[in-house]
């Protein structure tokens, strides 16, 4: 893969092989349709606003860190949506302020607390890559927007990792490394929970992960681990991050009949041979089965408490934030 400008009328062979892995996506029931030349112009435009970026920020010869924030996918807009209304993050037209990238702006270049300028995004876009802030995401197009959506990804998505991630991380990691000499390069997750989770959790995502080889960064050790409990007063010190198994209510309380959509999430990923090869028809069905089983939750807890966590940066309340602003290294 080439890490470089293309055109709307470029090779046939590039452009079958973005209407292969939008059919993969489709065929997995992960985005909205089948390829279509709607689709192929938007990933040609976000691509190249991608590469113009990439440009800006390796005109710093002298940067030695590349600070990559991984994130899951572009966001859906139709082509009859305004530019002004649309939020992709590297094009400097549409200037609709976004979390996304108005909490990296304010984490990167504001001083402090700072205040959420809406002056010019070239300038701003110009800042951050001289930063050596990098924003990549896991799919090129959008993917359908919804818990169950990422429940399924589950047993397919290392193949996505391997066959498409990897080859545009190697890329792209080539592609800085011939004119930053020296650079070194911090991970970071950059997108919603259930994204961040698999990425992190998936014992077959992060075993693709660390064959990647990639070099280490100097940063301190970072061991935390995720536990989940049923009884609300009961929860681990500041090391752990600590998360109720059942729905909460509207009046606070929790209900012991109904477990919330990321508990099943981690359990289809700690589990997910068992996840793959189940016959029923839902997550949760599968998850209950699980919760049957004396002992469960003490087993799965201890399998987390194994792993070696990696923390997550958020930009969205609603995104698990282990600790904010800190980078992995994917050893």
């Amino acid at each position: 893969m080439e890490i470089k400008r293309i055109d709307i009328n470029d090779s046939e062979e590039k452009q079958n092989r973005f209407r292969d892995l939008v059919k993969s996506a489709y065929d997995n029931g992960w985005t909205y349709s089948s390829c279509t030349p709607e689709m192929w112009e938007g990933y040609v435009e976000r691509w190249n606003h991608f590469v113009k970026y990439l440009e800006d920020l390796k005109k710093n010869s002298e940067l030695k860190t590349v600070k990559i924030l991984i994130g899951e996918a572009p966001p859906f807009y139709r082509a009859s949506i305004p530019i002004e209304k649309r939020s992709y993050f590297y094009n400097p037209k549409e200037v609709k302020y976004t979390p996304w990238f108005g909490a990296l702006y304010k984490k990167f270049i504001l001083e402090g607390e700072g205040d959420k300028e809406k002056g010019d995004k070239s300038s701003k876009l110009i800042e951050l890559a001289s930063k050596g802030v990098l924003l990549i995401d896991i799919f090129p197009f959008p993917i359908i927007q919804s818990p169950e959506v990422r429940m399924e990804v589950t047993g397919n998505f290392s193949g996505w990792i391997e066959t498409y991630f990897k080859p545009f991380l190697d890329a792209l990691l080539n592609c800085l490394r011939s004119e930053l000499e020296g650079v070194k390069f911090e991970f970071g997750m950059a997108a919603t929970k259930y994204a961040s989770t698999q990425f992190l959790l998936g014992t077959n995502v992060r075993t693709i992960i660390e064959k990647m080889k990639l070099e280490p960064i100097e940063i301190p050790d970072f061991y935390r681990a995720i536990y989940f409990f049923e009884d609300t007063d009961k929860c681990a010190n500041i090391d752990e991050l600590c998360l109720p198994i059942h729905v909460r209510r509207k009046d606070g309380s929790f209900n012991s009949d109904s477990f919330n959509d990321y508990f099943e999430f981690v359990v289809a990923i700690v589990y997910s041979d068992d996840w793959k090869d189940f016959k029923g028809d839902s997550v949760g069905k599968f998850v209950q089965l699980k919760m049957e089983k004396d002992g469960f939750l003490v087993e799965l807890n201890d399998r987390l408490s194994k792993r070696n966590l990696l923390p997550i940066y958020s930009a969205d309340g609603v995104m698990i934030s282990l600790e904010e602003g800190v980078f992995f290294n994917s050893k």
